[in-house]
């Protein structure tokens, strides 16, 4: 009898967990359309600050002969980085050899505003595990996952338009007259081009 008990309480807890996610992605949603442009406006000053470093990193790789010129510019959603808590993206400098380049030109992106309605969500939901001991915290990663997966377009959408601002803004200082294609997708897997600088 006491195993039916603690099954159904943890049953209802889990459902609990469930409803609770699907409020905190909207919460999370309406956070960023509302605050859209001034995200926007700071994440586009965290893409001008990393890619100005890229360039100089890039020019100096270019100028001791390890690379060709800039032809790609990627976008890469890291999947690992949404259960623990890490970095979602990273952009990598390429030459014509594209991502089966040996050579690493590249950075992480914290994205922290764009990230910010996600983190303060699950924050609420990490509390409500944390307070009990019926279900192990590690379930609520699938949750968690979930929610992500659905937040991870907003997320690359706001990313596009920053790029295009910092692009407006600096492109022609970073790549002159220079052909450069910017992509965006999984590392290593699917990806499409959403600018091409000219």
């Amino acid at each position: 009898m006491a195993g039916v008990v603690t099954d159904s309480i943890r049953t209802e807890f889990l459902s609990n967990c469930f409803q609770m996610t699907e409020q905190c992605y909207q919460e999370s949603k309406m956070l960023l359309e509302e605050n859209r442009r001034q995200i926007l406006l700071k994440t586009v000053k965290e893409i001008k600050k990393t890619m100005e470093i890229l360039v100089k990193q890039y020019e100096d790789k270019k100028a001791s002969g390890e690379i060709g010129e800039l032809k790609y510019v990627f976008f890469s959603f890291l999947r690992t980085g949404i259960v623990r808590t890490g970095t979602w993206y990273r952009v990598d400098y390429y030459d014509m050899r594209e991502r089966i380049s040996l050579v690493e030109c590249g950075s992480k992106l914290e994205l922290s505003e764009i990230l910010s309605p996600w983190y303060e969500s699950t924050y609420k939901l990490r509390k409500v595990f944390g307070k009990q001991t019926r279900v192990k915290e590690y379930e609520l990663d699938y949750m968690l996952y979930q929610m992500a997966e659905r937040y991870q377009p907003l997320v690359a959408c706001l990313l596009e338009d920053a790029v295009r601002e910092s692009l407006n803004e600096r492109g022609r200082t970073w790549f002159g007259e220079e052909r450069v294609e910017f992509w965006q997708g999984e590392y290593m897997d699917k990806a499409r081009c959403f600018y091409c600088w000219e």
